[in-house]
């Protein structure tokens, strides 16, 4: 059903939805120099139960096979989302759940509660390979903690022998980080599914 899924992509003929994306909270605890964030993103109010369950009921009436759970938002910071995951997972069309986090709040708890939901993807952002680079960029964001936190993630992940989510960690290239491309790609390359 992924495979098909995915192939719906190249051919968009069917005018069918094959993505929703949720952003239950708007909030983020990064100001990161290349994101929106940075310069005043308008903060709405945390989207509501009833809002959130009549998306998840046209989700199941229009089969949507993929949700993201997150755009610019850090999800980790709406008390309720493994909850919402569950639910989306609940929905026999939806073969793909998955969302992007900056990894300042995956924690050990956090951690287990992403492995032990229906996630399929966990997306990473990690926008530098020294300290001083990834706080310049990620401003707000302690080097050491989300580092350890990411590789605690991964070293949870193969102790569970769990297959999901898939991880895939990314930097965002600016001019502060370039330089730091090759040796990020070099220590990430065999830590996470993909790049």
């Amino acid at each position: 059903r992924y495979q098909q899924y995915r192939k719906n992509w190249g051919d968009l003929s069917a005018n069918i939805p094959l993505f929703v994306l949720f952003e239950t909270t708007s909030k983020c605890n990064l100001r990161c120099n290349m994101c929106v964030h940075s310069i005043g993103y308008e903060q709405a109010e945390r989207m509501q139960d009833e809002t959130f369950e009549k998306a998840l009921k046209e989700i199941e009436e229009m089969r949507v096979p993929s949700v993201a759970m997150n755009q610019v938002n850090e999800p980790l910071l709406d008390k309720n989302i493994f909850e919402k995951i569950a639910l989306v997972s609940e929905i026999e069309s939806v073969v793909d759940i998955h969302m992007n986090t900056n990894a300042v709040l995956l924690n050990r708890k956090n951690s287990e509660k992403i492995l032990n939901s229906n996630l399929t993807r966990l997306l990473l952002g990690f926008d530098g390979f020294t300290k001083k680079t990834f706080e310049k960029v990620r401003g707000r964001a302690d080097y050491d903690q989300v580092l350890n936190n990411i590789l605690n993630f991964l070293e949870l992940k193969k102790e569970m022998k769990m297959v999901f989510p898939v991880t895939r960690i990314s930097f965002v290239r600016t001019s502060e980080n370039e330089h730091e491309v090759g040796p990020w790609f070099d220590f990430w390359k065999d830590k996470v599914d993909y790049i």
